[in-house]
């Protein structure tokens, strides 16, 4: 008994001036539509809403890939995908938007759990959500008309901003909304990048898979320079799409971003508040 409550304590010391560095601080979290099917799922909502308690402030960007192909199959669909970017014609529009909703349902329903014996019970962590995404079309490129595809025009940083002071956890999905009221398919890489850049967040935390994290990693290093996680992402043949935003973000200006799993129990609060962390650090 003594000597599980005495590495408790240790643990919970060794933690404390990472408490106190991060709290205040704005992060944002790239979570990608594979991380919202995984196992770990809850356990992932949990620590994120236990960050929030901690008084770190978050914005969770979603993607919702494999949901989108699953939909398009299941509809009779064909998916078209140039250049690593999703083709939206108008007769799938729907079918996609179906798709991104659904996911963000399944985030805010994860985030709602607050049943006794739960690491969530008692919290009550509250969720915006809205049009913070102003977005235009892609238009054509390369002879390819990527129609509904779309880029991020704006990002309406002061609303992100006010839903933050209030103590809630800002959700954002991958549709961004043009000033004419149509509605664009984005690319989770750009909107994440495009959110951390606006509100001049202090960190950047993307979302992999153990296996693509380990393909990053294999000579044991946790901390990379922004050159070293270029070249690693170059030598892979399909490059995770929220790497390449930490890339970008570090490269025009973001001090720390992290790529950590999300199948791993508990890898978002190692990373985080622990000195050697579990998953990688990348710096300029």
């Amino acid at each position: 008994m003594g000597n599980k409550a005495s590495t408790f304590s240790s643990q919970f010391r060794f933690a404390a001036p990472y408490i106190q560095a991060h709290r205040g601080k704005t992060f944002v979290v790239g979570l990608p539509g594979d991380a919202v099917e995984s196992d770990n799922f809850q356990n992932l909502v949990h620590d994120l809403a236990l960050l929030s308690c901690l008084g770190i402030k978050l914005v969770l960007v979603h993607g919702a890939r494999p949901q989108i192909e699953r939909a398009l199959e299941t509809s009779g669909q064909n998916s078209q995908i140039v250049n690593q970017v999703r083709v939206t014609p108008e007769n799938q529009l729907q079918t996609i938007c179906n798709a991104i909703h659904q996911v963000q349902e399944s985030i805010l329903k994860a985030f709602s759990r607050g049943l006794p014996h739960t690491p969530s019970f008692g919290m009550q962590t509250p969720i915006l959500t809205g049009n913070f995404i102003a977005a235009r079309p892609l238009g054509v490129k390369d002879g390819v008309d990527y129609q509904y595809t779309g880029q991020v025009r704006q990002v309406h940083a002061g609303r992100i901003d006010a839903a933050l002071d209030s103590g809630a956890i800002v959700v954002i999905s991958t549709l961004g909304y043009s000033l004419t009221g149509e509605i664009f398919n984005l690319s989770i890489s750009e909107v994440t990048s495009s959110v951390t850049e606006a509100i001049g967040a202090d960190k950047l935390i993307c979302f992999s898979s153990s296996e693509k994290l380990d393909a990053l990693h294999a000579e044991e290093e946790s901390v990379f320079n922004v050159l070293q996680l270029e070249h690693a992402v170059a030598d892979q043949p399909d490059a995770d799409a929220l790497v390449q935003c930490a890339v970008e973000a570090i490269s025009t200006g973001l001090p720390r971003a992290h790529i950590v799993d999300f199948e791993t129990e508990g890898a978002v609060l190692e990373e985080l508040f622990t000195p050697q962390g579990s998953g990688l650090m990348i710096v300029e």
